[in-house]
């Protein structure tokens, strides 16, 4: 004989297969949808070439891997890295090079050099003007940007999860001991919590 339990068991299998599904494509449209555009914070120009510095921290080399790649036989593979903090400021590090970094002159230590618009930076022989965009600008140009490409809300995925979470909560509670019921409710109400705090 049949119980009320078992119909309960059967249609939250369904509801689960059906929330599943909606979560997998949800969190699959969310991925296509999402255009990652480079943003430019500065440029260095090589000779008559503008190379686009778009991430916080820069490898220049003659790698193919490297951010800013520089075809010369002096160059290292990897050879110096660009970095910006928090505050704007932007900083060279020579990473073990054979010929070495400069700016302005001075050789570039284990400590790196403050990079300023305009400075000259000489890597294997080949110079470079450091062009920086005004952070202040940059910031501004960050707050006008909009998600428009992002047609998923992750909050209402989220909420779909923590639904799907639920019907695993009460398929447990309906099959397992009674004294395990407790800790299995716990875990499931940890486990939605740190998501939501997350």
């Amino acid at each position: 004989m049949t119980t009320l339990s078992d119909y309960v068991l059967a249609a939250s299998k369904y509801v689960l297969i059906i929330l599943s599904l909606i979560i997998l494509f949800r969190c699959i449209r969310s991925m296509l949808s999402e255009k990652y555009e480079p943003e430019t914070w500065a440029y260095l120009r090589c000779r008559s070439v503008l190379l686009p510095i778009t991430h916080w921290e820069n490898i220049i080399g003659s790698a193919l891997s490297a951010d800013i790649r520089i075809t010369s036989p002096a160059v290292n593979r990897t050879h110096a890295v660009v970095t910006r903090n928090d505050k704007g400021i932007w900083s060279i590090y020579d990473i073990f090079s054979n010929c070495g970094v400069w700016v302005n002159g001075v050789k570039v230590d284990s400590n790196g050099v403050r990079l300023d618009d305009n400075d000259q930076i000489n890597i294997g022989g080949e110079r470079l003007r450091f062009i920086s965009l005004p952070y202040k600008k940059k910031e501004r140009l960050d707050a006008g940007r909009t998600s428009a490409g992002l047609s998923v809300s992750p909050s209402i995925t989220l909420a779909e999860l923590t639904v799907f979470q639920v019907f695993l909560l009460l398929q447990h509670a309906l099959s397992a001991k009674s004294n395990d019921l407790l800790l299995i409710s716990l875990g499931f109400l940890a486990l939605a919590a740190l998501e939501w705090c997350c």
